[in-house]
């Protein structure tokens, strides 16, 4: 594997543009499809997503 997908969540100071906090929401590997069925992200994984990236905005 040569490259991976982040998806990341930044907390970032306005004024001086500092990460003053970073979380990794979730992490793809980057492959070929073997089916059609593995293009995108499927619903049960998008709203697992949706959540997971809620939640650090509650948390805040």
């Amino acid at each position: 594997m040569e490259y991976e997908f982040r998806v990341i969540i930044e907390k970032v100071s306005v004024a001086s543009q500092e990460v003053v906090k970073r979380d990794t929401v979730k992490i793809y590997d980057i492959r070929p499809p073997k089916s059609i069925l593995e293009l995108g992200l499927r619903h049960e994984e998008q709203i697992s997503l949706l959540t997971k990236v809620q939640n650090g905005l509650f948390a805040e």
